[in-house]
C-alpha cells in the first residue's frame, strides 16, 4: 500500500512528502514510533498493544488486516505437515516482530511448552528468510501474505504455511501507528496519510 501510493503519487497529491524506511519488526517499528523517532509507522495490533502496556504508547488509527496472516513458514519439503509436527524442530522467532509475543499463545493452544521446540532468535525478518533457505531452521513465524511470495521470488523454492487461525487464534493484525502527541498536533496530516496509504492499498 505505502510503496504504491508513493509510487503512484497519491501522497504528492496529499501534499505531502513520504520517505519510507525499514522498521526491522513490529516491535521494533513500535518502539520507534512511542519514542517520536518515528512519526508513523505500520505494526501489528496484537504487538502495539504488547508495547503499549510495557509503556510503549501509540495510537492505531486505521487497521489494515482484519484477521492475522500469521502463520509458520516452512519450505514445502518439510516434514511439518501440522501444528503438532512442530514438537523438537527449530522454530526462528524474530526477536522484536508480532511472532515473538504471539509464539507462548501458539504453544499454549497445542499444550506445548517452550522446551518441546528449539527457539531461535534472529536478528530481523529477512535473516530468518535466509535461515530457512540455507536451513539452520525448520521454520518461523511470519505473513503468508507477504513472506512465501517473497522468498519464492528471491530464491526459487517452494514454501508451505499453517495459519494461526487453523488454531482459532483470531486477532486484528497490521494497522497504521501513530506517535499520539503527533496525532495531537498534526492530525490533518494523518489523516492524508490514511486517505492516500487506502487508495495505495485498493490500487
Amino acid at each position: 500500500a505505502f510503496f504504491v501510493a508513493e509510487a503512484k503519487g497519491y501522497y504528492r497529491d496529499e501534499g505531502l512528502e513520504v520517505k519510507i524506511l525499514p522498521g526491522n519488526g513490529s516491535g521494533s517499528t513500535t518502539k520507534l514510533v512511542a519514542e517520536g523517532l518515528f512519526k508513523i509507522g505500520y505494526a501489528d495490533s496484537a504487538t502495539m498493544a504488547k508495547f503499549f502496556a510495557d509503556g510503549y504508547a501509540t495510537k492505531s488509527v486505521a487497521v489494515f488486516t482484519q484477521t492475522s496472516p500469521m502463520s509458520l513458514v516452512t519450505l514445502a519439503e518439510t516434514p511439518i505437515r501440522t501444528w503438532q509436527d512442530i514438537r523438537g524442530k527449530k522454530i526462528g522467532i524474530t526477536i522484536s516482530d508480532a511472532a515473538s509475543a504471539l509464539f507462548k499463545v501458539v504453544l499454549g493452544k497445542l499444550q506445548l511448552q517452550e522446551s518441546d521446540v528449539e527457539i531461535l532468535k534472529i536478528a530481523t525478518p529477512h535473516a530468518r528468510g535466509k535461515a530457512l533457505m540455507e536451513k539452520r531452521i525448520d521454520g518461523f513465524f511470519g505473513y503468508y501474505i507477504n513472506e512465501p511470495p517473497r522468498l519464492e521470488y528471491q530464491y526459487g523454492a517452494e514454501l508451505s504455511w499453517l495459519p494461526i487461525v487453523d488454531l482459532d487464534i483470531r486477532f486484528l493484525s497490521s494497522s497504521i501507528i501513530v506517535n499520539p502527541q503527533f496525532l495531537a498536533t498534526h492530525g490533518e496530516t494523518v489523516r492524508k496519510f490514511v486517505r492516500a496509504s487506502q487508495k495505495g492499498l485498493r490500487y
